[in-house]
């Protein structure tokens, strides 16, 4: 089964794009371009059928405001065939998606829809950051968020790997013996430079950290177990970046989610640790797509696929 269907009422119909995370899920449709993205919480810990339906409700809204069928791509965390549309594997920042055939629940719910396209969200941001970089051969995508995802590509090629887990950077091991995560390792670079990991670090200097918005607050405020926090988090994040580079020799790294963000806080902190950690230099940017990556990746793939010439003969699923 092909993640995409042929069957457009107009050569460029809209497109709608979702990326489902963690921590929310947002949408918005491109008629051309991106209208403004609605956001909700995900709620992934009331189960996988609860997020479908939220799923399902953004959608309508956005079809409704189309007033036309819609192509329909999402992006979303986990290991992803995008070709069965299948989400081959997930942790438990999304409980219940491993084995879900996204594009089945689609086509279910949208028969008319035009095509619809399933892709990991890390790869969709690396898709939107490579049409904005063109002239990069090796790019690599890291996503801080409320985990830590990764996504490798080699000119307008996503590379995947065999088994779709190509760029789990997240799950690179920093420290042996530390951290359980989520993935059944212990030590991954995402209980350490992810979200709820720069939290679980600010509790071991002040067990009243509420956030990382508290935590990134107080460094402003120049709170010592604040700045000995991302501090580690630096060094950590230094440690992840050097290895990608002493391995993969990228043109290119990008850091993108919603830390990313926050980067003003301590990217001078990563700079100085970078100095001391990598004896190359480390080709890094930041993001400029914000928290939009994966819907403009989601949906510049599937006009990708609806332009792409054909052969004759009708395209089944």
């Amino acid at each position: 089964m092909a993640n995409i269907r042929e069957n457009p009422v107009t050569p460029d119909p809209p497109i709608i794009a979702v990326d489902i995370g963690g921590t929310s899920l947002r949408a918005a449709l491109f008629s051309p371009t991106m209208n403004q993205p609605t956001l909700i919480p995900t709620l992934a810990h009331l189960g996988v059928e609860s997020v479908l339906v939220r799923l399902k409700s953004l959608i309508d809204r956005l079809r409704a405001a189309a007033r036309q069928p819609c192509a329909i791509a999402v992006a979303t965390a986990g290991q992803v065939d995008p070709e069965l549309g299948l989400v081959v594997d997930a942790t438990d920042n999304l409980p219940g998606f491993r084995g879900l055939s996204l594009a089945e629940r689609l086509l279910e719910w949208y028969p008319e829809a035009p095509a619809v396209l399933i892709e990991n969200d890390v790869n969709a941001a690396l898709a939107a950051e490579a049409a904005l970089r063109p002239q990069r051969a090796l790019l690599v995508v890291v996503a801080l968020g409320t985990g830590v995802g990764g996504a490798l590509g080699y000119g307008d090629q996503i590379i995947r790997g065999r088994h779709f887990f190509a760029g789990e950077i997240g799950h690179m091991i920093l420290h042996p013996h530390g951290r359980p995560c989520n993935c059944g390792q212990a030590g991954c670079l995402e209980q350490y430079v992810s979200g709820p990991g720069i939290l679980a670090t600010a509790r071991e200097y002040h067990p009243a950290a509420a956030s990382t918005q508290a935590i990134f607050g107080a460094v402003r405020a120049e709170k010592e177990w604040a700045i000995h926090t991302i501090d580690r988090f630096c060094a950590d994040l230094a440690i992840g970046l050097t290895s990608l580079v002493n391995v993969l020799d990228p043109d290119l790294i990008v850091l993108s989610g919603g830390l990313a963000a926050t980067h003003t806080a301590w990217a001078e902190r990563l700079a100085d640790q970078l100095e001391h950690t990598s004896r190359k230099t480390v080709p890094l940017a930041y993001t400029k797509l914000g928290d939009h990556a994966g819907l403009s990746g989601a949906a510049h793939l599937i006009r990708q696929r609806l332009r792409a010439p054909r052969p004759p003969g009708p395209m089944s699923l």
